[in-house]
């Protein structure tokens, strides 16, 4: 239903190559020349000594999947009608990923961006923000639930909206998720996922400079050390454009080559393409996802997901998939993802932007 772009890779001398996975198999040429009987003079054959098979590597494969901005409440925490908070009051918490929770239900790992606080005091104060208008969302505790039925194992809280209501909701926000059974991926605080046996280390992150990239390539160089492939989430740029600053293309790209071998970003709000770079993979904008911060957003956006290839515990290559989504599928916005099949056109649109340079998804 999505393209699919393979690339693998070598382990030797740390070079990657296209590889096919096929092992030859080399016979002896037939002789030309006739069979003469044995002479009484030539010396007993030795019994041919049979020969171990060659070694077949063990294949294992972790696929992870990542969406765009999930921000699941509403502004100053409000349950008027029509508002994520109402939907979730009416329908409950696994109404919002039902039409895809197949996808994440199988994969081994699916990262989310949570860009809402979470909690129940209602006492908390709103933080000043100088821009107009401003916002301030807020969500009960409960819809961490959402995360939690959605198949959802990691959430990234390293944003710019789990602060809107200072730092106790911000604590209120990590043990919601946390009492839900979701990791929490703070920022600049790897997290750690063992899956069969591979280490995949995640880093949640703010990067809105040069100077925060700066400090993710240093988390990066202790995550080498930690774990068996590395996964950056980060989270900044200018909104509501296609093409990424050229800042956050230089960074990324310095991402991929300090050893990070996927990088899934946020927070522009609209899609931005994806890149193939050195032995990585970049998507510059995952989008929105499951989003109650408008009754419009632009309905467009994608699943990503990264199938790592391991060979004897060895990191391999990656294969990668990009899920055309609508965001909703009403007139205003019922904040519940939806696959867009292979026969509406805009599944087409939205992969000719990611992959092939069309001027929009849209």
């Amino acid at each position: 239903m999505a393209l699919t772009v393979l690339f693998l890779c070598c382990t030797a001398c740390g070079q990657r190559t296209e590889a096919t996975g096929h092992i030859p198999v080399f016979n002896e040429p037939e002789s030309t020349e006739a069979t003469s009987a044995p002479s009484d003079t030539e010396p007993p054959k030795q019994p041919v000594m049979a020969t171990e098979p060659p070694h077949q590597p063990k294949e294992e494969i972790v696929k992870m999947s990542f969406t765009g901005d999930c921000l699941v409440g509403s502004d100053y925490g409000k349950h008027n009608g029509g508002s994520f908070n109402w939907f979730a009051d009416q329908e409950g918490t696994s109404y919002f990923f039902s039409e895809v929770k197949d996808v994440f239900d199988n994969d081994d790992i699916t990262v989310v961006d949570c860009e809402t606080v979470l909690s129940d005091n209602r006492d908390l104060a709103p933080v000043f923000k100088e821009e107009d208008p401003g916002y301030w969302y807020m969500g009960p505790a409960a819809n961490a639930a959402i995360f939690a039925e959605g198949g959802v194992e990691i959430a990234s809280v390293a944003n710019n909206h789990t602060g809107d209501y200072q730092h106790l909701g911000y604590l209120d926000t990590v043990q919601a998720l946390s009492d839900h059974g979701i990791m929490v991926g703070e920022n600049l605080k790897p997290v750690y996922y063992e899956v069969r046996g591979i280490t995949v280390g995640v880093l949640c992150c703010n990067c809105w400079s040069g100077y925060h990239a700066n400090l993710i390539l240093k988390k990066i160089e202790e995550m080498n050390e930690c774990s068996d492939v590395q996964v950056i989430v980060p989270h900044g740029g200018t909104m509501n454009v296609y093409e990424p600053d050229a800042w956050r293309v230089n960074a990324f790209r310095q991402f991929i080559d300090a050893g990070a071998e996927v990088v899934a970003a946020g927070h522009p709000h609209v899609l931005q393409p994806l890149e193939v770079y050195g032995d990585g993979v970049i998507v510059y904008s995952l989008g929105n996802f499951c989003y109650g911060g408008s009754k419009h957003p632009e309905n467009a956006t994608v699943i990503f997901t990264v199938s790592l290839r391991f060979l004897d515990g060895v990191y391999d290559g990656l294969t990668y998939e990009l899920l055309p989504c609508y965001l909703y599928t009403t007139p205003d916005n019922n904040y519940q993802p939806t696959l867009i099949p292979k026969t509406d056109p805009a599944f087409y649109r939205i992969l000719g932007f990611m992959l092939n340079g069309r001027h929009s998804p849209l």
